[in-house]
């Protein structure tokens, strides 16, 4: 698909402008096992896991 941002007017060369997209890919961020990259959020360690559970989240 093609954008058409019109001519230049920021230079005195008048040139056309445009933006070229390309649809139907998926070039974002991936999730995968043990990490999000769109939130950047991951899987909790073993040891913190343990932690929780024989603090019950309460801080020391």
């Amino acid at each position: 698909m093609v954008r058409d941002e019109g001519p230049d007017t920021d230079t005195s060369t008048g040139a056309q402008r445009y933006i070229l997209y390309t649809l139907g890919h998926d070039f974002g961020l991936s999730a995968h096992r043990g990490y999000d990259d769109a939130t950047g959020l991951g899987s909790p360690a073993p040891g913190y896991l343990r932690w929780f559970q024989h603090t019950k989240g309460s801080p020391r």
